[in-house]
């Protein structure tokens, strides 16, 4: 389902192979952990990189700093979530209300 042998035509439009998303472990920070190389990421950054793993399962990534659309499905997971999540919910709503989405 994934096109993982995109062209520049498929980059915009569709699912397509572009991110690899690891996870940290619960209360670690890892905002130093992030590097950057000749325009690429990378994880740096010695005892914090190594307890990161990829995550292997599918996962969506959203950019709501370039597309609006991404800021309608934040705005509808927040309110999905905001009686199993409340904090989640309202962490997600002020940032679409605030339109705080930092850059890339």
């Amino acid at each position: 389902m994934i096109n993982q042998n995109y062209g520049p035509e498929d980059y915009d439009d569709g699912l397509v192979d572009k991110y690899h998303v690891f996870k940290s472990p619960s209360g670690v920070d890892i905002s130093r952990a992030y590097a950057s190389y000749a325009g690429q990421s990378y994880i740096g950054g010695g005892e914090i990189s190594g307890t990161m793993r990829e995550v292997e399962s599918f996962v969506f990534v959203l950019k709501p700093n370039h597309d609006h659309h991404a800021r309608v499905a934040i705005a509808a997971y927040a309110a999905s979530c905001a009686v199993e999540k409340p904090v989640l919910s309202q962490q997600l709503l002020q940032m679409v209300e605030d339109g705080e989405w930092g850059d890339d």
